[in-house]
């Protein structure tokens, strides 16, 4: 695992031990607010700090920012989550592709920090990803709550 950069007051984390972070008290009082029923957290740092958890039995993933802030969480849903409208717009515009998984992100509207998935940057806002696949190709699609769909990216 590659050292974090770490800047300010101690970039959001410490070291704790051989690929184990905690967070610093700011962003573990937030996490505590914001998810008091959470249980099996595992902290590591990448882009942002993230804790993998779960909450009321939902496996989610919560970020934060440089700045100890909630940026958004990301859990994983059925198929069925997705609006009505865009299972049939993927139907009809990937024929042939099977939908893998289908990530939620649910932003933290007081944050302004743009969110990173499949290593791709996105204005923060809620949104579904679905990971299609189709042979030996796999595609990240965007779905916003409304149902309208966009090509996010490749995956591999």
């Amino acid at each position: 695992m590659a050292n974090p950069v770490v800047t300010g007051n101690d970039g959001g984390v410490k070291k704790k031990k051989e690929n184990r972070w905690e967070p610093n008290a700011a962003i573990g009082f937030q996490f505590s607010k914001g998810f008091p029923n959470a249980n099996s957290v595992n902290w590591t740092y990448h882009e942002f700090v993230e804790a993998k958890f779960l909450d009321n039995g939902l496996a989610k993933t919560a970020y934060y920012d440089e700045n100890d802030n909630l940026v958004g969480t990301t859990t994983d849903v059925n198929v069925a989550a997705l609006p009505v409208k865009a299972r049939h717009q993927i139907t009809k515009e990937y024929p042939g592709y099977s939908i893998e998984k289908v990530v939620f992100f649910d932003d933290n509207e007081a944050n302004d920090a743009d969110m990173s998935l499949f290593n791709q940057s996105f204005a923060d806002e809620d949104n579904f990803f679905p990971l299609l696949i189709k042979d030996s190709k796999e595609i990240v699609l965007k779905v916003s709550p409304e149902g309208d769909v966009s090509f996010f990216g490749n995956f591999k």
